[in-house]
């Protein structure tokens, strides 16, 4: 009879156990960002069986890779505990908390709250649940069971963008040099010169010097002759005009 009721004990126990507990999630888990940017992680709870009032959760992450920029609750059901060591954000150690009631209890999946976070520079940073998470029920017994799996984020370094250069014109100048064109030199041009032909005489001309020579060879036929006349009556003239000169 004590091993049956020492059985039945143990059966309850186990059962009332599986029957509280409670599993949180962050999404998404895989996250690629570049640093400057910034992205959200989203927390959410499911109390499988029985209500979760009470939610404390602590999110961990490497502070020289990423940093918190705010946190907002999902829902207007949640109120917040603003006070010291239920509400944390450092930024230099790496840790945020946030806790809030439900206070009719939450017995479906449910959203707890956004976390904002801002990439700092180039690595892959770990977001990961802290073990000062709690999820606590009517009792204030803490339901939480399970491991959460974290959020891997991977950070890269923008790559910049050159940035044109306009000219006075408006066009955008290109990076990559222009061939040099040479200027095609034109053929020298030898200037041709036309000889000039020589004249010949014409028929009339030699006609006209024929007549000339006919005068002038006095009819004897002969030009050696009729230079030697001519001489002498030019010479004959110039002693009587030298004469008349003198007896005057």
């Amino acid at each position: 009879m004590k091993t049956k009721i020492a059985l039945i004990s143990a059966v309850g126990i186990f059962l009332g156990a599986f029957a509280f507990a409670a599993s949180m999630s962050l999404s998404p888990l895989n996250v690629s960002v570049k640093s400057g940017q910034t992205f959200s992680v989203l927390v959410s709870l499911d109390p499988q069986s029985g209500k979760i009032s009470t939610a404390k959760v602590e999110l961990k992450y490497p502070a020289n890779l990423v940093e918190v920029t705010g946190f907002s609750f999902v829902g207007p059901s949640w109120i917040a505990l603003a006070q010291e060591g239920y509400d944390l954000v450092d930024n230099t150690n790496g840790s945020m908390i946030k806790t809030a009631g439900y206070p009719k209890g939450a017995s479906v999946p449910i959203a707890f709250g956004t976390a904002t976070f801002r990439a700092k520079q180039s690595g892959i940073a770990t977001i990961s649940v802290g073990d000062k998470t709690l999820l606590l029920g009517a009792d204030g017994k803490n339901s939480l069971s399970g491991a959460v799996a974290p959020v891997s984020v991977t950070i890269t370094v923008p790559t910049p963008t050159p940035t044109p250069i306009p000219t006075l014109a408006g066009t955008v100048v290109s990076s990559t040099p222009k061939p040099i064109v040479q200027p095609t030199q034109s053929p020298e041009v030898t200037e041709s010169v036309t000889p000039v032909p020589s004249v010949e005489p014409s028929a009339q001309q030699a006609s006209i010097l024929g007549t000339i020579g006919n005068k002038l060879d006095l009819g004897t036929d002969s030009w050696p002759v009729s230079l030697i006349v001519v001489l002498a009556l030019v010479y004959g003239a110039y002693w009587l005009i030298k004469r008349k000169l003198r007896k005057q």
